[in-house]
Parts: C-alpha cells; sequence; structure tokens
C-alpha cells in the first residue's frame, strides 16, 4: 500500500505461567515519525491470543478513516485476519472461521468494528526474528511489557519495602474511577502494587492527601499500560 499510509509492526507476547500476556507496536506515521506501544493482556491462554490482541490493539492506535499496512510474524493468525477483511473487498458473506477464531467471537467483533472505521486495511506475515527492525522492535517490546510486570510482582513479593501501600489503594481507586476507568475487584490493588514496586510511590510513609500530577499521569498511563477500559470507549473497545 502506497501513499498516506500508516506502517504497523505488532507482536505478541505470552506468560503460560501467569496465564497472561502482553502487546507491543510500533506505528510509522506518513510524515515518518515513529511511535512505540506496548501493554498487558490480564487473561491470556496461548501465543496465538497474544498475537491477534497485538493486531487489534494497533488497529485501535489508528486515526478514524486512516490506511495501514499491518506486520505480524504469526502467519496462522494473519491468514485468519485477513478472511475478516475479504467480505470489505469482495462483497462476500463472511468467511467460516476457523477453530480458533471462533474461540474469540468478542475479539474478532473488535476488529470488524475497527475494520469498518478505518479506510483501507492491508494485513501481511513478516518473519519474526530476522532482519525486519519493526518486527524486532515489537517482539522487544512485548516481551519487555510482560517482564516488566513479573518482574515488579517478585520485586513486591520478596522486599518489605512498601509498608504503607495499603493506605494508596483507595486514592488509586478514585483517581482511576475520576479519570472514566472501569474497574474490576482487584485492579487498583494489582496498578498500587505495580506503582510501589517501580518507585513511583512511596510507600514507606502513608498517603497524606494529596495527588501529584505526576502521580496522576502514572496511574492513567499504568491503567491504560494494564488494559482497563474507560466509560467513554466505544462499546468494542
Amino acid at each position: 500500500m502506497k501513499g498516506k499510509c500508516f506502517h504497523v509492526w505488532c507482536d505478541g507476547s505470552h506468560s503460560a505461567a501467569g496465564k497472561r500476556g502482553a502487546w507491543g507496536a510500533v506505528i510509522q506515521w506518513p510524515k515518518g515519525q515513529q511511535k512505540e506501544y506496548q501493554g498487558i493482556i490480564q487473561k491470556c491462554r496461548t501465543s496465538s491470543e497474544a498475537e491477534l490482541w497485538s493486531i487489534l490493539k494497533s488497529l485501535q492506535l489508528l486515526p478514524d478513516n486512516a490506511s495501514a499496512t499491518v506486520r505480524c510474524d504469526c502467519l496462522s493468525v494473519v491468514e485468519d485476519v485477513k478472511k475478516l477483511l475479504i467480505p470489505l473487498c469482495t462483497q462476500k458473506p463472511l468467511p467460516i472461521l476457523s477453530d480458533f477464531l471462533k474461540k474469540h467471537v468478542d475479539m474478532i467483533r473488535c476488529i470488524d468494528h475497527e475494520i469498518h472505521r478505518l479506510k483501507k486495511i492491508e494485513v501481511e506475515w513478516v518473519k519474526g526474528h530476522g532482519d525486519d527492525q519493526g518486527n524486532r522492535l515489537a517482539d522487544r517490546l512485548a516481551k519487555e511489557a510482560l517482564r516488566s510486570v513479573d518482574d515488579c510482582k517478585k520485586t513486591f513479593n520478596e522486599k518489605n519495602n512498601y509498608p504503607y501501600w495499603k493506605t494508596y489503594v483507595t486514592p488509586v481507586n478514585s483517581l482511576l474511577m475520576e479519570s472514566g476507568y472501569l474497574l474490576k475487584r482487584g485492579d487498583a490493588i494489582n496498578i498500587t502494587k505495580y506503582l510501589c514496586a517501580q518507585g513511583i510511590l512511596n510507600s514507606s510513609e502513608p498517603y497524606r492527601n494529596e495527588m501529584n500530577p505526576d502521580l496522576i499521569h502514572s496511574s492513567c498511563h499504568s491503567a491504560d499500560f494494564f488494559g482497563l477500559k474507560k466509560i467513554a470507549f466505544d462499546i468494542y473497545k
């Protein structure tokens, strides 16, 4: 695809032990600037599921009516997503979903929504761990995201440096709700622990009824990183 087109490289990473995954994406804008993105997938059962998430998250990052070429190194997922693009090009009915896609119908609906929101999408397979710099960077971003959460969890559990961390859970919870995030049970606790282990929260002292701008930004950034949904988001996102 030529002209004013976004070029996207995405990759997923899966941790069987933690039953979670992560995604990384590199997006090159039409004018040449390049941006990097990464995030956590809270419930992820297979590496293929992580790859599918990486495609969905990449599409959600693109502006309305954009044209893009998306490159992923998982051939089976690429072929499945290509089938979803066929009806738009040929006006044919939706193809029969593979067994893999049948297990992720909700995600397919989200991808279908993004396909219709955007102008033109092409999905290509790229050889993993090869010479493609975009793919290598996306792979690194996904693995770094997954490792950062595992490292923070290990650090938090091994060190007794956070005696007052619980005093921050309620204000972090309130802050995220005020910012429009839909919280499930345990979300505020996980994000508070993550912020403590990252050294962003000084939980060696109790919370003193104040949230500085840096903490607000870090809390919201962590919420996005962990894949929390926002009330203002479209229903499919």
